[in-house]
Order: structure tokens, then C-alpha cells, then sequence
């Protein structure tokens, strides 16, 4: 069915402090060699940003991936071109306790239209000593899928827990 080879992607990164405020962007961009019929060369590539000041975090970032289907058809896949917006926000509170909000709001361009996700999430994690933490999560998500008709429209909420460790 053919395949993607010769695979370039490189990036980029920098992290600086300024009398106690952070900062950290990053881009990074890949293509790829495309040995399937009607699939172009496939192009990705992202930017994002972060500042960090008083325990307060503020970071967004944004990709666009274009997998090389014209008109949004391919052999195995419905969709063409993606792009996705990220923004968010955390506040570390004196103590174990670190909070968060965050979207992500996407977009696929599929046979006939486009398809939007977009997804919120609160989260908070607790530190409980050196490389654990307990994590917890609420997502709503919806996705809505004008390519068929009126549009389809999917919502959700989860509330999810993890506990991490590092080492």
C-alpha cells in the first residue's frame, strides 16, 4: 500500500531565567519521503511557548500536520490536513499541591468537511515525596463532524486518577 521513508525532523529549544521568571519556546518541523500513489510528501510542524513567574505557569502551543492525501482521501485514512491550538495555565500552591487548565482545540479536514475535537481538562497532582505523585483529572471533550450532513456531535467527561513515579 506503500510508505513513508527517508524521515527528517528536527527541533528546537530554549530555556532561560530572568530574575525569577522563566521561559521556554520550542519549534520543530519533519517531513518525510512518500512512496505511496496519490500521497504527497507529508509536512509537520509545531511551535509552542511557556512563562513561568510567581508559581503561576501560562504555555500554548501550535502544530499543523499535513499527511499528503489530496481532498482529504487516502487509502486507510479519511483525513488530510490537522491543526491544533493548545493553551494553558498552572499554579503551583505553597505545599504539595500543583493545579491546572488546559484546552486543546483541533481541527481534521476529512472527505467533505472537517471534523473538530476539543478537549478541556482540570487537573490537580500532589507531590508525596521524592518521585511519586497522585494526579487528578476532569476532561470534557466534544467532536463534531460536519462532513456528514447536519454534523455529528460527540460529548464526554472523565474523571480519571493516576498515581506517577519517577526514578
Amino acid at each position: 500500500a506503500g510508505s513513508i521513508t527517508d524521515i527528517f525532523d528536527i527541533g528546537l529549544s530554549y530555556s532561560q531565567s530572568f530574575n525569577g521568571v522563566d521561559v521556554d519556546f520550542g519549534a520543530r518541523w519533519g517531513t518525510g519521503d512518500s512512496n505511496t500513489v496519490g500521497r504527497s510528501d507529508p509536512e509537520t510542524w509545531g511551535v509552542g511557548a511557556s512563562i513561568s513567574v510567581s508559581g503561576f505557569t501560562f504555555g500554548a502551543g501550535y502544530t499543523e500536520n499535513e499527511n499528503g492525501f489530496a481532498g482529504g482521501v487516502g487509502p486507510t485514512l479519511a483525513t488530510s490536513d490537522q491543526e491544533g491550538l493548545s493553551v494553558g495555565v498552572s499554579y503551583d500552591i505553597a505545599g504539595p499541591w500543583t493545579v491546572g487548565l488546559e484546552g486543546y482545540f483541533g481541527e481534521t479536514e476529512v472527505a467533505g468537511g472537517s471534523a473538530d475535537y476539543d478537549v478541556i481538562k482540570l487537573a490537580a497532582s500532589r507531590s508525596l515525596g521524592a518521585g511519586v505523585s497522585w494526579d487528578v483529572y476532569y476532561f470534557h471533550q466534544e467532536t463534531t463532524d460536519d462532513s456528514v450532513g447536519a454534523g455529528a456531535e460527540i460529548e464526554g467527561d472523565v474523571v480519571a486518577t493516576a498515581i506517577n513515579l519517577s526514578f
